[in-house]
C-alpha cells in the first residue's frame, strides 16, 4: 500500500473495513460492563455506542453527500 498521504477512496475504506474487523473481533462476546482502560471512566458499551453512533454519522454525511454537518 503507497504511503498515506497518496491513499485512494478505495484505501482508505479498505483500511476502515479492516480496523472494523479487528473492532468486533476484540470486542465481540465481552461483557459490556468491562471498564475501558484507555477512556477512564467509560465502559465497553459507552465505547460501543460511541463507535456505533460516529459510523452511522458518517455514514450519513457519505449518503447525502454533503459538506456540511448532519445532526
Amino acid at each position: 500500500m503507497p504511503p498515506r498521504a497518496h491513499w485512494t477512496v478505495g484505501d482508505f475504506c479498505d483500511e476502515l473495513e479492516r480496523e472494523l474487523a479487528r473492532f468486533v473481533g476484540v470486542t465481540e462476546g465481552a461483557d459490556p460492563e468491562t471498564d475501558v482502560a484507555t477512556c477512564p471512566g467509560w465502559r465497553l458499551a459507552d465505547l460501543l455506542d460511541h463507535v456505533g453512533s460516529t459510523h452511522r454519522w458518517c455514514t450519513e454525511m457519505v449518503r447525502r453527500l454533503t459538506p456540511e454537518r448532519v445532526r
